[in-house]
């Protein structure tokens, strides 16, 4: 998924630059800055890769001097005739739809800057392209100028935090059903649980742009610095009752496990069982499975933190070879059972998910490698033919309001992978 991130600054009437166009009227760095990054510079040059820009913002950046950013590729929207020595820099005559739209399939996953002008910024929101505004508001009235338009009823504030002389940095999301999920329970985890809570992570489809708002579950997990007391725990209990009843369509589709910072010091599968929440029960202990060693792999590669430090700083890397070994437990211990088991199959919603987490372990196996569920979806039709496409297809299609009946279909999936897999591990034995 690629993420549109505007990080813009403007006077407290959002006025972006002066009748000229002129930012003078900025205060200059004091070298608090590069030591303390009290505006997320650093942060957000760590989470893009790209930079989308305006030429009279272009023209403007390139009379400061030497280019800031030469290893990120920078788009410069334009219907003038320009040219330019930097290799970093493309001039598109795009509209913003159709420029992301390439993106997406030339460049996936890959995070965008959207520097300004106030008009660029303005035709993206319109498109409703924005995933997340950071303001950084000066204490200070222009009167008039460039100004930053956006439609602010279609954003939520997500955060707000002081920086230095009187200067407020805000941060907003757009204003949908997930975002106020998300805000709710990040809001709710900052109340109860204070300076016990070391990090809040988005991850599953959401993380890695597998998302479908009609199948897909919101996935999170909580990291904290010591579990969580009996009475924060009834805390976090009545929080999520509370946001499901506030938002009926995610009841029962929000999963999210509260876990101490010490559990992620080693990638065997714990001993001690951490609350968790799953289809709108909350409960005190739950296991971690094989899921445990996945999950965190994915985590460290995807990862988003809503709160916190990246995810990356919290553990070391997980080998692939661990992932495999664990995908390859999870297949023969969770999901080949399940061909003998009834009340499961006839579930669709259980139906669509082995179906497309089959495909992921079967990728994950043979290719020594990860990807989202679409991708491995994807591979599995093209690498084995015909023979399972409707299958796959329907669990793609499938969302919660439909049902899926392909029970026998399911089960001779789940012995084809059990075949390919049992294949893969022959194959290993032999090549020792």
């Amino acid at each position: 998924m690629n993420k549109v991130i505007l990080y813009i600054a403007a006077s407290l009437d959002l006025f972006i630059a002066d009748k000229q166009g002129g930012v003078d009227w900025l205060p200059q760095p004091d070298g608090t800055e590069d030591t303390e990054d009290l505006f997320g510079f650093k942060g957000l040059m760590q989470r893009i890769e790209l930079i989308a820009m305006g030429s009279r913002s272009y023209q403007q950046i390139l009379g400061f001097g030497v280019w800031a950013w030469p290893d990120k590729q920078t788009y410069v929207f334009t219907s003038q005739n320009l040219s330019t020595e930097l290799p970093c820099v493309t001039f598109i005559d795009d509209e913003p739809k159709a420029f992301m739209e390439k993106i997406k399939l030339t460049q996936p996953n890959k995070n965008i800057w959207l520097l300004g002008g106030a008009k660029l910024a303005h035709s993206f929101a319109r498109a409703g392209l924005i995933d997340e505004v950071i303001l950084t508001l000066i204490p200070v009235n222009l009167g008039d100028g460039i100004k930053l338009e956006l439609d602010w009823n279609d954003f939520i504030l997500d955060s707000e935090k002081p920086c230095r002389d009187g200067m407020v940095q805000k941060i907003y999301k757009p204003k949908n059903d997930v975002n106020e999920v998300l805000h709710a329970l990040k809001e709710g985890a900052i109340r109860i649980l204070g300076k016990n809570l070391v990090g809040f992570y988005l991850t599953g489809s959401l993380s890695y742009g597998d998302f479908n708002p009609k199948s897909s579950d919101i996935d999170l997990l909580t990291v904290l610095n010591k579990p969580a007391s009996q009475e924060a725990l009834q805390a976090l209990k009545q929080l999520h009752l509370q946001v499901e009843e506030n938002h009926k369509k995610w009841a029962k589709r929000i999963e999210c496990s509260y876990i101490p910072l010490d559990m992620l010091h080693s990638v065997q599968t714990p001993e001690t069982a951490r609350p968790y929440i799953g289809e709108g029960i909350f409960y005190a202990e739950a296991p971690y499975g094989n899921e445990w060693i996945i999950n965190q792999y994915l985590l460290y590669k995807h990862g988003i933190p809503l709160i916190g430090p990246d995810f990356k700083t919290l553990v070391k890397p997980i080998d692939i070879l661990d992932v495999r070994e664990a995908c390859i437990r999870d297949l023969f211990e969770e999901w080949q059972p399940k061909m003998n088991d009834p009340t499961f199959l006839n579930n669709s919603h259980y139906q669509s998910y082995i179906v497309l987490n089959l495909c992921r372990i079967l990728y994950t196996v043979i290719c020594h490698s990860t990807a989202s569920k679409k991708a491995c979806a994807a591979w599995v039709k093209s690498e084995f033919g015909p023979d399972w496409d409707n299958l796959i297809q329907t669990a793609e299609n499938w969302h919660y309001g439909i049902e899926m009946n392909l029970q026998k279909e399911t089960i001779e999936f789940i012995k084809f992978v059990v075949n390919q897999v049992t294949l893969a591990q022959n194959n290993d034995v032999g090549a020792v």
